[in-house]
């Protein structure tokens, strides 16, 4: 049996990765194993006694671990893990051959800011559609977050130092211990077949379609998440990163349930 952990931060895209990963029917995901402060078993699981797996967990979490992935009915398991998860955890990670990692990464730090303070006031981290989609469908119409939150300078840049040194720091230890990994940007979980590669990586059988109940939260207008969209263009114009301003998504569309037509919007 394959094993693999995807290392990433909030608001990256790991939720949407991990659900169009399960798309193979030979891959089974469990998702954040190691929350600080909560356990989210998946559905066959969910009879266990969660405080007493809580406590395993935090007393022997490397043998906790492998009790979990060894619940998989499908020969390539997998979770995700954050900065500030389990330092002893992600470190044995890093160093174990046998354990295959997918990094991600968001370069637009601004989204990544954004989305988590805005998911954070609203107390809610994901929307799941009505049913799964074809990867990349973001309906217009599912943008019902409408919350707006307040750029400050001091606490963005905190923030983004943290989140730079965190994927240099793993990505560092990768390369030092010889451990091969696969590196992915989040505007390629737009792209079909950059999300196709990562199947032969784990070693499992590709889908005939990538789909995902995930649904976009937040407008990808990102002055529009700010209540104080002036002070976020200047700050942005003085550190030479207006691109940010916009991240671009695939809209797919059906009326009849048929074939999906993509189409790009900003």
């Amino acid at each position: 049996m394959n094993k693999f952990v995807l290392i990433a931060s909030a608001r990256t895209g790991s939720t949407l990765l991990m659900g169009l990963l399960a798309s193979s029917p030979e891959i089974s995901v469990f998702y954040e194993l190691f929350h600080p402060h909560t356990l989210k078993l998946p559905a066959g699981l969910k009879q266990w006694d969660v405080a007493a797996e809580l406590a395993r967990r935090e007393t022997a979490p490397l043998e906790w671990l492998g009790s979990i992935l060894a619940t998989a009915s499908k020969p390539v398991s997998g979770f995700k893990i954050f900065d500030g998860h389990n330092g002893e955890v992600l470190r044995y990670l890093i160093r174990e051959p046998s354990i295959r990692k997918i990094v991600l990464f968001r370069e637009n730090f601004l989204a990544v800011h954004s989305s988590v303070l805005i998911s954070a006031k609203k107390a809610v981290w994901s929307s799941q559609l009505k049913a799964s989609v074809e990867i990349g469908n973001h309906d217009p119409a599912a943008y019902e977050w409408t919350e707006t939150i307040t750029f400050e300078r001091d606490v963005f840049e905190k923030r983004w130092r943290r989140y730079l040194s965190y994927y240099d720091a793993v990505t560092t230890q990768l390369v030092n211990v010889n451990q091969y990994y696969m590196f992915m940007e989040y505007a390629e979980l737009l792209n079909e077949q950059l999300v196709r590669r990562a199947f032969p990586f784990l070693g499992a059988a590709q889908p005939e379609s990538l789909r995902s109940d995930m649904s976009k939260n937040n407008t990808s207008s990102l002055l529009d998440r700010f209540n104080n969209p002036d002070a976020v263009y200047a700050y942005l114009k003085e550190i030479n990163k207006l691109d940010w301003l916009t991240e671009s998504f695939w809209i797919w569309k059906s009326e009849d349930g048929g074939k999906l037509d993509r189409q790009i919007c900003p």
